[in-house]
């Protein structure tokens, strides 16, 4: 149940926002998804699964998500997922049902708590399980975040409810540390000993940058015995002038480093991604096992193609292709998935499509008519956000929730590794007005 509960939480604060509008543009908003998979006996892709979305506060965060299966012909629901905004619109209670055929009703299975500190970012979540037999919710779990003065996430500490009630034991607790540049220098895992009363470590991964890039990931594990860091694992990032990036893993026997995978990316002059090739290493070289070849339209990735190393045919062979469409807006609408067949070739199995609805909160003047074409992409982001507007960029400022200015800059790419999960504001001049957005670092 720790592991269920874990992804319910995270999944609850961080996947909730689908989008982010803003007062100067119309955004869209995913109301539905239909889902689709290959049926031998109709020879044919026929719907299986429906996926609806109920928005509030103006549409930016859904309030219900049903999920619908088709069952011998018949639509039946199957789950869903009912979710109670704060008065800042944040998500603070989250109810998590499944469809009781028997009664035809919704029974409850789990529910998230969350609260918030001043920054908007969370401070404690904790995850309930229903018990039908006493009709009351039981706590199981309960995550503590804590932030240094930068309002950078340093700690998630773990508890686990004594006796389903809302007593707390810690468990185990996870510690971010950073430079002075906010990069992650150190992830550390630590694991409670109850007879010590105290976290001990457990594991940790600490990073190595070279002119503020990514080199290294070392991971080690505790030795009890020895009260010292012991080498498990490690990945090496080398990089080309920027265009390619060869990724290579290691594992640590007999005090020694010894190869195991290696990742190679190629990109083209743009920077975009080409090609991906993994190898495994088996003793005296690298050995072909996988690549992907990526097709690009509008900066989207429009196809993928999978394929996998033939040892006996000494060859590469087709395994997989995914083709996805995406609109003017670019909104992701339909998605294929095939699979290859010897005989005939590529065979469609799962097809996807995705329904949206503009959103437009706040009334547009003729004044800012030339902003309606601003868009940021990915939103939710995790490290790099792109800003593309039809007229030149002067100057982005970014901003938290409480109105505190973090960053000015006139490019239009921006990192955000260095910034604590949360709620920003970017404030966009550009030659012909300003407009500002709503994004999401998770």
């Amino acid at each position: 149940m720790k592991k269920i509960t874990k992804t319910f939480t995270i999944a609850l604060i961080f996947c909730l926002t689908i989008l982010q509008t803003t007062d100067a543009q119309t955004e869209y908003k995913l109301d539905s998804i239909q889902n689709f998979e290959w049926d031998e006996s109709a020879m044919a892709l026929l719907m299986t699964i429906r996926q609806h979305y109920t928005y509030d506060n103006e549409g930016t965060i859904y309030t219900n998500y049903l999920h619908m299966q088709k069952t011998n012909g018949i639509w039946v629901n199957n789950q869903q997922t009912n979710t109670t905004l704060n008065n800042l619109g944040f998500p603070s209670v989250s109810t998590y049902q499944t469809w009781d055929p028997n009664t035809n009703d919704w029974i409850n299975s789990l529910r998230n708590l969350n609260t918030y500190n001043g920054f908007n970012a969370p401070e404690t979540s904790v995850d309930q399980l229903w018990d039908n037999n006493s009709m009351i919710w039981l706590y199981l779990m309960k995550i503590e975040y804590l932030y240094n003065d930068a309002q950078r996430q340093t700690k998630q500490i773990f508890y686990l409810s004594q006796n389903n009630q809302d007593i707390w034991i810690p468990n185990d607790e996870f510690e971010t540390v950073y430079d002075e540049d906010g990069r992650t220098l150190a992830y550390i895992q630590r694991n409670y000993d109850p007879g010590l009363m105290q976290m001990v470590n457990n594991t940790q991964q600490v990073n190595s940058f070279l002119n503020g890039v990514l080199t290294e990931r070392l991971f080690q594990e505790w030795d009890t015995s020895t009260n010292q860091w012991v080498n498990s694992f490690k990945t090496v990032y080398d990089y080309d002038n920027g265009l390619n990036i060869q990724i290579n893993d290691f594992s640590w026997e007999d005090d020694t480093w010894q190869p195991v995978r290696q990742v190679n990316y190629t990109f083209d002059g743009s920077g975009q991604i080409e090609t991906s090739t993994t190898l495994y290493y088996s003793d005296p070289s690298f050995q072909n096992y996988s690549r992907v070849f990526y097709t690009r339209s509008n900066n989207q990735i429009t196809q993928r193609i999978f394929q996998s190393w033939d040892i006996v045919l000494d060859d590469w062979r087709n395994t997989g292709k995914w083709n996805d469409v995406y609109d003017a807006n670019d909104n992701l609408i339909e998605g294929y998935r095939f699979i290859w067949d010897t005989t005939i070739g590529w065979k469609e199995y799962r097809k996807e499509l995705n329904f949206y609805s503009e959103v437009i909160p706040f009334s547009l003047s003729l004044a800012s008519n030339e902003l309606l074409g601003t868009k940021i992409y990915p939103n939710p982001a995790s490290e790099v956000i792109t800003v593309k507007t039809l007229s030149p960029v002067k100057t982005i400022e970014m901003y938290n929730i409480l109105g505190k200015l973090l960053l000015t800059t006139n490019k239009s790419t921006i990192k955000f590794d260095a910034f604590q999960n949360g709620l920003y504001l970017l404030k966009i001049e550009t030659e012909k007005g300003q407009t500002t957005k709503r994004i999401v670092v998770k």
